[in-house]
């Protein structure tokens, strides 16, 4: 299935514990209307490749090093609006009015990736078309 442009949706995964990355991965590898462009491990690196990536999505984590993925969000989303965000957090009842007030389309608790991301991303990237 392909996004509703014709083509897959372009993600961006950040999180700093690349055993979770990897896990991502597996959840999504059979999601055909999933791409991911890239990774990374922090806040800073996030903003610079949701630079030079452009994705659709990104997939953050909350919790990162030098940079929060509240922070992070709320530079990307002031810099490239049209960006959707989906915030990943082990603490997700008690982070999601803070990063949806930054922007995020939705947070993911950490223990549901497998029940609840393919369909938050889709709804994020649903949102970014209106």
């Amino acid at each position: 299935m392909q996004f509703i442009t014709g083509r897959s949706i372009r993600l961006l995964l950040v999180d700093d514990h690349a055993m979770t990355r990897i896990a991502i991965r597996g959840v999504l590898a059979n999601q055909s209307d999933i791409e991911i462009l890239g990774e990374a491990d922090d806040g800073v690196e996030a903003i610079r490749l949701a630079a030079r990536l452009q994705p659709d999505v990104i997939v953050m984590d909350i919790y990162l090093p030098r940079m929060t993925g509240i922070d992070a969000a709320r530079h990307i989303k002031t810099r490239f609006p049209r960006m959707a965000i989906v915030g990943l957090s082990a603490y997700a009842n008690e982070q999601r009015d803070t990063m949806q007030a930054v922007g995020a389309s939705a947070v993911v608790p950490k223990e549901k990736i497998v029940e609840q991301l393919h369909a938050a991303i889709r709804l994020a990237a649903q949102e970014t078309r209106r």
